[in-house]
């Protein structure tokens, strides 16, 4: 599939999960307008009672930074793409190439949602053609358990093992990962496992993006949520660097 109908497909999946989960926001990236963390006021001018939650909400100090950090996300996300994809043959023969940028992951069911984004490390080696690494520090907006949209913060962590860099049929890079890891924010725990499939962009591979999903469009994901593997699931998972 050509990289344009790739990105027409995940942003047509984006919009569905976002719909259907009831988080987040456009343009791929959890939308921090529209989590509410601080309380409001009614029209009496009281302050309305905190929400009681288990969530690690962010204090509104945190969700100042967390619109950076989406920020960076973005333009990382775009960067990761810039370009052709790289030429197989191009490759240094030896070597470990680091790159450092987002995953982000959209999961959910009819009553949780959450849509993640998370810094990640990859390393390619060149002599082995294996990718190994980790993503960490997730933040994203979930459904309390009010059916309020917030921005929390999620304990865990993701491994990243088992990949490899071939040379496909086109002779460019053609690079598949597994990912697996448990994500707890407090509320609800997320088991995450899949495998995502990318590839390598810029004449010296300065880019790297893959993707995974449970629609059977490319790699594989799942998610059980609280320990329970529901119907109507969504489980979607990208990762986008830049060489380091």
């Amino acid at each position: 599939m050509k990289i344009s109908q790739l990105r027409l497909v995940f942003s047509a999946l984006m919009f569905g999960c976002l719909t259907a989960c009831g988080g987040g926001g456009s343009g791929g990236s959890p939308d921090p307008g529209s989590v509410d963390n601080v309380g409001g006021q009614n029209g009496g001018g009281t302050v309305d009672s905190p929400v009681v939650t288990d969530l690690n909400v962010l204090t509104a100090a945190e969700l100042a930074g967390y619109r950076d950090f989406l920020s960076d996300f973005d333009q990382v996300r775009v960067a990761a793409t810039d370009g052709s994809p790289e030429e197989f043959a191009a490759q240094p023969a030896t070597g470990i190439v680091t790159y450092a940028g987002y995953m982000q992951l959209i999961m959910g069911n009819t009553t949780v949602s959450a849509n993640v984004v998370g810094d990640t490390s990859l390393q390619v080696n060149l002599a082995s053609e294996t990718v190994t690494g980790s993503a960490d520090g997730f933040i994203g907006v979930a459904r309390d358990e009010f059916g309020t949209n917030r921005a929390a913060h999620y304990d865990g962590m993701i491994t990243i093992a088992n990949g490899v860099v071939v040379d496909n049929a086109a002779g460019t890079d053609t690079l598949g990962f597994g990912i697996d890891g448990t994500l707890d924010n407090g509320l609800n725990r997320f088991d995450i496992s899949g495998n995502l499939v990318g590839t390598l962009y810029g004449s010296g591979a300065e880019g790297l993006h893959a993707i995974g999903s449970n629609t059977g469009v490319h790699g594989d994901m799942d998610v059980t949520i609280d320990g329970l593997d529901t119907p109507n699931e969504i489980a979607i998972a990208t990762v986008s660097a830049l060489k380091q």
